[in-house]
């Protein structure tokens, strides 16, 4: 019997909301600020607050409109819309093909894509932090806190995204002792794996930071209403909430014509640096 295809859709999504859950997880170490009803097309520019230290407290002020400190700042963060697509021909699901098998690679594509806007910016002349140099393999306990200490971070929380080989140093060796990535571990807030460097400081291959290094504005596309419901006549159009607080449009629609089933992915992401004293970054010697 054959399912429904809203089931087979509901199925796809939950696959989907798992896997970039993973793949999105690096993005919780910094501040995450969602644009609420879809980011439109046009408008990929956007101007975000960022705040300066904190004004002199007063003893028995006797002039309310004294020591005020400075004004904020802005910073202008330049949205992007990112999607991966892909398709089964009609002949491809005679041959048993379905879309369950893509989870897997288009949303790892999608997750490296988007991680690279944050590349660019780990540079070591963008933050002030002075760069820890230490080889992945030699990574242990002492270079942990080090990073943890030298991140200026007040009451914030402190996350850390090392790539692989680092990682492993601190792999709990029983599965339920602890979640790194949702709750931390060794003062973290959370500790999160990422292969993709691409672009970053030559030979980075992790970093220590609070939500204040780096600001995010992220949403899910303004569709126009013809576009929905096109796509809503031969599938389904939906924005799945991503664990970690992004947010994933997932399209699925037919071609009458050809009978081929496609499949989308996108979201909209800007970021940029916000505290150059809230990130350090690592690096191989």
């Amino acid at each position: 019997m054959a399912l429904d295809a809203d089931l087979v859709i509901d199925r796809l999504a939950d696959r989907f909301i798992v896997k970039l859950g993973e793949e999105f997880a690096p993005h919780r170490a910094f501040s995450l600020e969602a644009i609420p009803g879809g980011v439109p097309t046009g408008r990929n520019t956007i101007q975000v607050e960022i705040s300066k230290d904190a004004s002199a407290v007063q003893t028995n002020s006797t002039d309310y409109q004294t020591n005020v400190g400075s004004d904020n700042n802005n910073a202008a963060i330049t949205v992007s819309e990112y999607s991966v697509s892909w398709i089964i021909t009609s002949q491809e699901q005679l041959q048993g093909q379905r879309f369950a098998t893509g989870p897997g690679r288009n949303a790892q594509a999608l997750a490296e894509t988007v991680w690279g806007a944050v590349n660019t910016l780990l540079q070591a002349a963008t933050f002030t932090n002075t760069v820890d140099t230490i080889a992945q393999g030699s990574f242990g306990a002492t270079n942990r806190q080090e990073l943890w200490g030298s991140v200026k971070n007040g009451s914030e929380p402190i996350h850390l995204v090392l790539d692989k080989t680092a990682l492993s140093s601190m792999l709990p060796s029983d599965k339920n002792s602890f979640q790194m990535s949702t709750e931390g571990a060794y003062g973290f807030d959370g500790i999160h794996c990422q292969t993709y460097w691409t672009n970053a400081e030559t030979n980075a291959y992790g970093f220590a930071a609070t939500p204040q290094a780096m600001v995010v504005h992220h949403g899910v596309p303004l569709r126009a209403p013809a576009v929905v419901e096109a796509i809503n006549n031969t599938g389904r159009i939906e924005t799945l909430q991503i664990p970690g607080g992004l947010e994933v449009e997932l399209a699925v629609w037919a071609d009458t014509s050809s009978r081929a089933q496609y499949a989308s992915l996108a979201l909209c992401y800007g970021i940029a640096v916000a505290d150059a004293g809230a990130l350090t970054l690592i690096e191989s010697e």
